[in-house]
């Protein structure tokens, strides 16, 4: 995941194959430019990312598939 904008940190949630509904969340708070990755693991099935607000609700893309 790259961050885009020079904000507040972003994340992004996914599900992997095989574990039901559990949620992984992957954060990048390395700032402006710099890239995130998942550890190996399953394939991810679903993702949506999400720009971490301090005191408010985070905004959220939705969920999309994955192919």
């Amino acid at each position: 995941m790259k961050d885009t904008w020079a904000g507040d940190w972003v994340k992004n949630e996914y599900n992997r194959v095989g574990t039901g509904k559990h949620k992984y969340t992957l954060w990048n708070k390395l700032g402006k430019g710099k890239k995130t990755y998942t550890k190996n693991g399953r394939k991810v099935t679903k993702i949506h990312v999400c720009e971490e607000r301090d005191k408010a609700p985070d905004l959220c893309s939705k969920w999309v598939p994955v192919k």
